[in-house]
């Protein structure tokens, strides 16, 4: 009884054993919740490069203004993993002309083709100071290594309106 309860013991051991090798292998290789869900990118007055570079702006590093003229573009380029799906964009702004928005298109070049494929947008409404707008209606979303995909920031020349930010909600590929 003895060498039978030694014998139970001993695989009871390794059993234990075993389970805390194979747990904390799965333990270390395993990636955490957060890195599967949906990731955001945030974009601010420095990352803009203008379409003109005789474009009269004026950035303080907080916000963008256009000076004068007749308005412009900007170009921001958009980081992320191949194989991630875009699912919304929103922009932050200061908006106070009711003639005139703020919009931020999203775009994804196609290296191979040169074409440049619409994926959604969003621009302030009305005129009301410190706007949020926020769209989900993107598509197609999905990003592949042949694809390019920038922000297009359209800022009306008026010194009522400011761009403040952008950002962007994805969620990358799966393991």
């Amino acid at each position: 009884m003895l060498k039978h309860r030694k014998i139970l013991c001993g695989l009871l051991i390794c059993s234990i054993a075993v389970v805390i090798a194979i747990s904390t292998t799965f333990t270390v290789s395993a990636r955490p919740v957060t890195q599967t869900g949906l990731r955001t990118l945030s974009y601010g007055p420095a990352d803009m490069v203008p379409s003109d570079e005789s474009l009269d702006y004026y950035s303080d590093g907080m916000t963008v203004v256009i000076e004068g003229g007749a308005g412009g573009g900007f170009l921001i380029p958009v980081r992320v993993p191949h194989g991630s799906y875009i699912k919304s964009i929103k922009l932050y702004a200061d908006d106070q002309n009711s003639g005139d928005d703020i919009c931020a298109d999203l775009y994804r070049n196609q290296f191979a083709q040169f074409t440049d494929t619409h994926m959604g947008g969003v621009c302030t409404s009305g005129s009301s100071a410190d706007q949020v707008v926020q769209t989900w209606g993107i598509g197609p979303q999905c990003i592949s290594e042949h694809h390019a995909p920038y922000v297009w920031v359209n800022i009306p020349s008026s010194s009522q309106m400011a761009f403040y930010g952008l950002k962007i909600l994805y969620l990358p590929p799966s393991p």
